[in-house]
């Protein structure tokens, strides 16, 4: 099975601010990203997944009109949850708290959110239903956070290492089952 995770295009937010599941609006080069992405896939899709967050249905709903394929929401692709950081500059934010995640995020849950393994784990399950289906490639179009799981859920990097790795709006990222 042909995975394709492409990450959202440009969301329209002041740099600096963490957003994570937080449903913000995108860029007005929406057009532009959305022309090169659609560019880049394959002539055929068998299926589309998609985070129900509106920088990335919008996205995916394109990418449905196109392929004629169903389309499927899935909470599972949501973006980490920040908790009580959502919608706030990272420099405003208690440096404490702050640093004591960043020192441990894989397992340090942010205050009234999730952790990097709360994160990995619904992603686990939902790679796990993936794996049941017969399509052949899938369209999945989601958040950073979540192209990272995939890399240490399929062993690419350990945690620490996927969370180094750029993952660019509108980037496509593609992967076996």
């Amino acid at each position: 099975m042909e995975i394709y995770l492409i990450r959202h295009t440009t969301p329209l937010i002041e740099k600096g601010i963490c957003y994570g599941k937080s449903d913000i609006p995108l860029a007005e080069s929406f057009e532009e990203e959305w022309k090169r992405i659609q560019e880049k896939l394959p002539e055929s899709i068998d299926c589309i997944f998609s985070s129900p967050l509106s920088r990335c249905l919008l996205l995916a709903e394109k990418l449905q009109q196109s392929y004629h394929v169903p389309l499927l929401q899935d909470i599972r692709l949501m973006e980490m949850n920040f908790g009580e950081w959502e919608l706030k500059a990272w420099n405003d934010m208690d440096q404490t708290s702050l640093n004591k995640w960043m020192n441990n995020y894989v397992s340090e849950i942010c205050p009234g959110g999730e952790s990097y393994s709360d994160l990995i784990y619904r992603v686990k399950e939902f790679i796990q239903e993936l794996r049941k289906l017969s399509d052949k490639k899938i369209l999945i179009i989601t958040h950073g956070g979540v192209i990272k799981s995939f890399y240490t859920l399929l062993d690419i990097y350990t945690p620490e290492e996927a969370m180094k790795q750029p993952v660019v709006y509108g980037g496509i990222y593609q992967f076996m089952l």
